[in-house]
């Protein structure tokens, strides 16, 4: 198997081509990525310290 595989390089035309400017995004979306994950992590800290203290310090 690892012989034919080094045999030749073989490019399937129906393959995609990957190029790094793909993964690129603008710093605004950065921006508003970092503020919505801050806001769900405010959210979890606000209802889970309500569960915890209304719950299991009883």
């Amino acid at each position: 198997m690892i012989l034919i595989s080094f045999a030749g390089p073989k490019v399937n035309p129906k393959a995609f081509e990957i190029d790094s400017e793909m993964f690129k995004v603008k710093p605004q979306t950065t921006v508003l990525i970092v503020i919505t994950l801050l806001i769900i992590a405010a959210l979890y800290v606000k209802f889970y310290s309500l569960y915890f203290y209304s719950c299991c310090l009883s």
